[in-house]
C-alpha cells in the first residue's frame, strides 16, 4: 500500500515512534497483527513485517 508522503511534522512524529519502538500493533475491527517498521529508503518509505505469532 502506498500513502501520500508525509509533512515535516509528521515525519519526525513518526522517527520518534520508530526510535522508541518500530514494533506496532495494527487492529481493524476485531483483528489485529504484530508489525515491526523496517526502512525502506529513509522515513519516507518504510516497510511493515509482519511479527510471526508464537
Amino acid at each position: 500500500m502506498i500513502s501520500p508522503s508525509l509533512d515535516d511534522g509528521a515525519r519526525e512524529d513518526l522517527k520518534q515512534l520508530v526510535d522508541a519502538d518500530p514494533c506496532f500493533t495494527l487492529r481493524l475491527d476485531a483483528s489485529a497483527v504484530e508489525v515491526q517498521v523496517e526502512d525502506f529508503d529513509g522515513l519516507d518509505h518504510v516497510r511493515l513485517v509482519v511479527i510471526p505469532g508464537p
